[in-house]
C-alpha cells in the first residue's frame, strides 16, 4: 500500500509502497533540516492523514563556511600592512545545519593566501583561530601589497576548506610634496653660506612635516652640498648651503 510522508520543513520525505501486516508497516524517513518537524502521513485507502512530531539534531560538523567575507582595504604598501576587514566562519554539517558535533577542543582553523595577484604579499595578523564553539572571527588580518582579486583560504582538520570571495587592496595615493626657493633672492658669493627655504612640505598622507628630517641638496656644478637633518615646523624648514 502506498504511504506518503510530508515534513513541514523538508517537504515530501517518503512516497512509496510499503508492506502492511495486520495493519502495521514500517516507513523509512530521512530528514535533513535540524529543527522540530511535523510529519503528516497519508495511507492510500485511509481517509484521514495522521501527524507525528520529531526533533532532528545536526549531524557531524564537516563543512567550513564563510558568513562574513573580507572587504579589502585602502593603504596597502610595503611599509603599511592594511586590514582586509573582519572575516567570520562557522561550521556546518553536510546538510547545511550549524553544527559543532565532533569538533575537538580546541579545533583550530588556519588561514593562508590562496590567490596573490601581487605575487609578493604577506598575510599578517592572527593566522590560527579556535572554532570549537562553531564560530571563529579573524578580525586582524592584514596585507602589505595592493592588487585586484586576492583570496584567502581557511582549513581545519575534518572540515572542508573555505575560500573567500575575491577582494581588492588599494595603495594610498602618494601626495608628498614640498616647495623650495632661495630665502633671499639674488646672486651668491662663492664659499659664503646662504639658505634655502623649504615650505608646504607634506608626507604621503598629506600631513605637514614636523621634527628632524633629512634633507639632501645636490648642485649640478658642485655635487652634494647638503645631506643632514634639519628641523621642520608645520612643513617649513631652512637649509644652509655653501657653493
Amino acid at each position: 500500500i502506498n504511504v506518503q510522508v510530508v515534513s513541514d520543513q523538508d517537504g515530501s520525505v517518503h512516497n512509496a509502497t510499503e508492506t502492511f501486516t495486520a495493519g502495521t508497516a514500517t516507513v523509512p524517513v530521512t530528514l535533513t533540516t535540524a529543527t522540530a518537524h511535523s510529519l503528516t502521513a497519508t495511507v492510500t485507502g485511509v481517509a484521514d492523514p495522521q501527524n507525528v512530531g520529531v526533533t532532528v539534531d545536526p549531524n557531524t560538523a564537516s563543512v567550513l563556511a564563510i558568513t562574513v567575507q573580507p572587504t579589502g582595504g585602502t593603504g596597502a604598501n610595503n611599509d603599511s600592512p592594511t586590514s582586509i576587514g573582519s572575516v567570520t566562519l562557522v561550521t556546518r554539517d553536510a546538510h547545511g545545519n550549524a553544527s559543532t558535533v565532533g569538533l575537538s577542543t580546541p579545533h583550530n582553523i588556519a588561514v593562508a593566501l590562496a590567490n596573490d595577484p601581487s605575487a609578493s604579499a604577506t598575510l599578517g595578523g592572527t593566522l590560527l583561530q579556535d572554532i570549537q564553539s562553531g564560530t571563529a572571527v579573524f578580525n586582524d588580518l592584514t596585507l602589505n601589497r595592493d592588487g585586484t582579486g586576492f583570496t584567502i583560504e581557511f582549513t581545519g582538520t575534518g572540515l572542508s576548506a573555505a575560500t573567500s570571495d575575491p577582494f581588492n587592496m588599494t595603495d594610498v595615493e602618494d601626495v608628498s610634496d614640498f616647495d623650495v626657493a632661495l630665502e633671499a633672492a639674488g646672486n651668491k658669493t662663492a664659499g659664503v653660506a646662504f639658505n634655502l627655504a623649504i615650505t608646504n612640505a607634506v608626507d604621503n598622507t598629506g600631513a605637514s612635516l614636523a621634527g628632524s628630517i633629512n634633507v639632501q641638496v645636490v648642485s649640478d656644478q658642485d655635487g652634494s652640498v647638503h645631506n643632514a637633518t634639519v628641523t621642520f615646523t608645520a612643513g617649513t624648514a631652512t637649509v644652509p648651503v655653501t657653493l
